[in-house]
């Protein structure tokens, strides 16, 4: 595509190209990197037809990668999917019992980051709460990425999507049978 722009550096792998240029280019399968390196969006070399988007980072490996940093929506909470009837097949409801035994098995864990990975992605020194994903890897194993990052071949990452939806069958199991003890105990009182 061509573009206009006051402030960017072209890469072709990670060979600069061309370097705070106020002129219209052309890209070939190569990464753009805009105002220093804070914007980057990188052609992949593979037979699909998409890109990766980076923000803070000139190496992205996700669709849209944040590297350092956070993100902020000024309201609402989640993302919005596609969830129309009409581009689903095989729809059956899910055995509650399931959701509720891979909920119980997670274990949720605090920890402290460790320092290179903290002071290279700007995070908190304080304690979090999280998951472990080889743990969750046996559990939720939809819910685990592999891919090369921070000098592991196999560096895992969580989609907690699948995880939420699971918290959502145990939390409407657990209204039935508040539902059923208030019944009963409706009952108790009335005798």
């Amino acid at each position: 595509p061509n573009m206009n722009l006051l402030n960017f550096q072209v890469y072709n792998n990670s060979l600069t190209l061309l370097e705070n240029s106020q002129q219209n280019i052309t890209t070939q399968p190569s990464t753009i990197s805009f105002n220093m390196s804070n914007f980057t969006i990188k052609k992949l070399y593979r037979p699909i037809p998409f890109s990766y988007i980076g923000i803070n980072t000139i190496n992205p490996g996700y669709s849209l990668d944040i590297a350092i940093g956070d993100a902020r929506k000024p309201s609402g909470t989640s993302w919005i999917t596609a969830s129309d009837e009409r581009v689903k097949e095989h729809i059956s409801s899910i055995y509650l019992e399931d959701a509720i035994k891979k909920i119980s098995s997670l274990r949720l864990v605090s920890y402290i980051w460790d320092e290179p990975y903290r002071l290279e992605h700007m995070l908190s020194k304080d304690r979090v709460l999280g998951f472990i994903s080889q743990e969750v890897q046996d559990i939720f194993p939809e819910s685990v990425i592999s891919s090369e990052e921070h000098g592991f071949l196999d560096f895992k990452s969580l989609d907690v999507d699948q995880i939420y939806k699971a918290k959502f069958a145990v939390t409407y199991h657990l209204i039935q049978k508040v539902s059923s003890l208030q019944m009963r105990i409706s009952k108790l009182m009335k005798s």
